[in-house]
C-alpha cells in the first residue's frame, strides 16, 4: 500500500514546463502558473528528494511529483471544494456507522505512488486506521 505523508494541499495538476496545455488551459501561457515558483526547480527528482524539498516550501504551494517532474497545481474552485467535502463526509459517515476500520483524510496528505511520483488526492481513505 502506498505510504501517506503530510504535505501541502492538493488540486488538479497543470502540465509540466515544456508541455502544451490542453482542455480549458489550451492556449494559456504556462509561464503564468510558474510565477509562484520563481527559483529553479530540479529537472527530475525521486519521491524521497521531492518530499524533502517540498516540506521546506512555503505553506500554500500546491505541488505534486509526476514521473520525476514537479507539477504546480491550480487553486481550488468552490464547486470542486464542495464535491470534495461531500465525498469526505460520506466516507466519514460510513466509517462512523460501523464501517471498515479506516481513516478518511481530506487534503494535505501525500501518497508516494512509486519512486518518482507523489500525488495529493483530494480525499484519501486509509484502511487499517
Amino acid at each position: 500500500m502506498p505510504e501517506a505523508r503530510h504535505l501541502a494541499p492538493a488540486l488538479p495538476k497543470l502540465p509540466s514546463a515544456g508541455r502544451t496545455p490542453t482542455g480549458p488551459l489550451e492556449g494559456v501561457p504556462l509561464l503564468c502558473y510558474a510565477k509562484s515558483m520563481p527559483e529553479v526547480v530540479p529537472r527530475r527528482m525521486t519521491a524521497d528528494e521531492f518530499l524533502a524539498w517540498a516540506t521546506q516550501r512555503p505553506d500554500g504551494e500546491r505541488l505534486e511529483l509526476a514521473a520525476g517532474e514537479v507539477v504546480a497545481m491550480a487553486p481550488e474552485q468552490a464547486g470542486h471544494g464542495r464535491v470534495k467535502g461531500n465525498i469526505y463526509r460520506s466516507l466519514r459517515d460510513a466509517i462512523d456507522a460501523g464501517g471498515p476500520q479506516c481513516e478518511a483524510y481530506v487534503d494535505r496528505m501525500a501518497v508516494e505512488v512509486d519512486k518518482h511520483s507523489v500525488y495529493e488526492p483530494d480525499v484519501l481513505l486509509r484502511s487499517g486506521g
